[in-house]
């Protein structure tokens, strides 16, 4: 079994902070995080943590006077935690996301039924509604798809309801591997390819359109596989990174011929939209 998650709670001076919060722990190793007013739950496996980010998060937040607290969230007591929090999301007035227990709209084009579990992706984070935004734009039908750091497999999932001819969904997160699977079969569409494992699984492997929502870090040291697994004149959408962050993702991509065509943001964090030149 996975093992049980720490979760950290921060009271912040004010909203603003939470953003810079957010990137401050995911480059720990927090992967899953809700929001609510100014506070913020995060979470991390507790097999990963370690007493001194515990004590890196304690000295910066006593400097910013953001007062915290810790405890241990069993498995299960999970459902519980994010059935609490969890409420539908609206993407575009066509892509719904929705647990098992919120009713389904007739209405909706996409409608994707999520369990998130401990995999932590329920569409209402800013990089995950900019990734769907891209993909609704995009001519998905036919086309070869990866989604690299999937999640609760959200993108993959709207991938195949877009109609799309081969996905293939990688993570390295046991409970995102499995979690997506689950997700498939709440869906009731046909199962993809699930990997678990990182970008070094995905050598010799070719794509029409590559998704990766992932972070700022991990996204410039595995751009180059991406580059590498993408087509002629493919497209590669990223985010996981804020406004600040475009200039070395911008520099990174245009130094593997990927040519910058899109670019949204909200609330700071930010989504890109390469198509990757021949550079013969």
């Amino acid at each position: 079994m996975p093992a049980d998650y720490i979760e950290l709670n921060i009271d912040l001076a004010d909203r603003d902070a939470l953003d810079e919060m957010i990137a401050r722990l995911s480059q720990l190793g927090f992967d899953g995080f809700w929001e609510q007013d100014d506070r913020l739950m995060a979470y991390i496996p507790e097999e990963i943590f370690m007493d001194h980010m515990r004590k890196e998060v304690e000295d910066y937040c006593r400097q910013k006077m953001y007062t915290t607290a810790w405890s241990n969230l069993p498995d299960q007591n999970w459902n519980k935690s994010w059935e609490s929090n969890f409420n539908p999301v609206m993407i575009s007035l066509e892509c719904m996301i929705r647990a098992p227990f919120h009713k389904a709209d007739p209405t909706v084009k996409f409608d994707i039924i999520i369990e998130p579990q401990m995999s932590f992706g329920t569409g209402h984070h800013e990089t995950t509604s900019l990734m769907v935004e891209l993909m609704l734009d995009l001519p998905i039908k036919d086309k070869k798809i990866l989604d690299m750091g999937t999640g609760t497999g959200i993108l993959a999932i709207l991938a195949q309801l877009m109609e799309a001819k081969v996905i293939t969904a990688v993570d390295n997160n046991e409970w995102a591997y499995k979690n997506t699977l689950n997700n498939i079969n709440w869906n009731k569409i046909p199962g993809f390819d699930v990997i678990l494992g990182n970008a070094l699984n995905i050598k010799n492997m070719s794509f029409d359109i590559i998704f990766a929502n992932i972070n700022r870090n991990i996204l410039l040291n595995d751009m180059h596989y991406y580059a590498d697994a993408l087509d002629i004149g493919g497209t590669l959408a990223m985010s996981g990174f804020y406004q600040e962050d475009l200039a070395p993702i911008n520099e990174k991509a245009a130094s593997l011929g990927l040519l910058l065509t899109k670019k949204k943001s909200m609330n700071n964090w930010t989504a890109v939209q390469y198509k990757k030149e021949d550079r013969k």
